[in-house]
């Protein structure tokens, strides 16, 4: 998480516009958090999360096949009963189409 917080600093320094920050434990370090201005959570029903998390390739590979079921999805759904809470992140529906999402959240960027 160090290396993340001081690439986002740095990117930060450099004045970029917008920085597109990913992953379910960005919220973790209240160090990072501190630094995100726009906060999303992507939610997905289990099947359709599932599904999609198959089709990718981990490197290095998730060390047993339940680890979705076991691990994963557990965690989804602390942080999403977390996250419905706080006014500060919105969630966003991704069964929704890309292109109704990226609107979404360029019209709450400008």
């Amino acid at each position: 998480m160090d290396k993340l917080i001081k690439d986002v600093k740095e990117k930060i320094s450099q004045k970029f516009h917008y920085i597109i920050i990913e992953g379910i434990m960005l919220y973790e370090d209240l160090r990072l958090e501190e630094l995100i201005d726009r906060k999303y959570f992507f939610i997905l029903p289990y099947e359709e999360c599932k599904s999609r998390r198959v089709l990718r390739a981990y490197e290095p590979p998730e060390p047993y096949p339940e680890y979705f079921d076991v691990m994963y999805w557990p965690v989804y759904q602390q942080q999403l009963e977390l996250f419905t809470h706080r006014a500060d992140i919105k969630l966003v529906d991704s069964t929704n189409i890309i292109e109704a999402i990226q609107d979404a959240i360029l019209a709450d960027i400008q």
